[in-house]
């Protein structure tokens, strides 16, 4: 974990990818295909190899009708990157 939030990306990617899957955070498990896109974008705007390696794995148990694991994968590493920006902006401003 420590890796991943200390991997150097510029600030605006970051908010990018984070934004784009922040974007499926109240869209139902059982509608597929917003979180395949939000992913795959997320994997586009990203420089980060452990973000993209973490995402990948996500999408490994992919099906179709149930995006459950793959929703839990992304609010989580949107939150935790979500708390670590908010608490470098509030540190540093």
């Amino acid at each position: 974990m420590h890796a991943l939030l200390s991997y150097p990306e510029q600030k605006e990617a970051t908010i990018r990818w984070v934004q784009t899957l922040d974007s499926v955070r109240l869209v139902r498990a059982n509608i597929a295909t917003p979180f395949k896109n939000a992913v795959k974008n997320a994997l586009a705007f990203t420089t980060n190899d452990y973000v993209k390696s973490y995402l990948k794995k996500a999408m490994k148990p992919w099906k179709v009708n149930s995006a459950a694991f793959t929703k839990r994968a992304v609010i989580w590493l949107v939150d935790r990157v979500g708390a670590l920006m908010r608490t470098t902006v509030t540190v540093f401003f």
